[in-house]
């Protein structure tokens, strides 16, 4: 059977096998309890960090085919909305910018009337 002792050079002292594996333990559990209590105490940082370890192990794992049949629908569709809703705002503050700057350059150089009667 194998020697199961470790010696440490330095301080010349000794463990079995066994000590070290509890050691161990002792420090996976502390470790786990620190964790708990690190997630415990901010729940929008360790969801954004398990959204980021997943993002990242999924870039790293190729698709499968049966991945790419079932989500490709719901992708587009994601992407659909994102930018309909990305022109509806672009639209939006550039209504806004108009009303409020276009007042002013109005006034600046003196029109009346709306942008839309200017440009009619």
């Amino acid at each position: 059977m194998a020697k199961q002792q470790y010696s440490d050079t330095d301080s010349g002292t000794r463990y079995s096998a066994n000590d070290l594996r509890e050691r161990g333990r002792a420090a996976l559990n502390q470790f786990g309890d620190q964790a708990s209590t690190q997630i415990d105490a901010m729940p929008l940082v360790a969801l954004a960090g398990g959204l980021a370890l997943g993002a990242l192990i999924a870039s790293v794992l190729p698709q499968t085919e049966r991945e790419v049949e079932l989500l490709e629908p719901v992708g587009s569709k994601v992407t659909d909305a994102g930018r309909s809703a990305v022109d509806k705002a672009r639209e939006a503050g550039k209504a806004k910018v108009d009303e409020l700057a276009g007042d002013k350059l109005r006034d600046f150089f003196g029109f009346s009337g709306s942008a839309s009667a200017d440009a009619a």
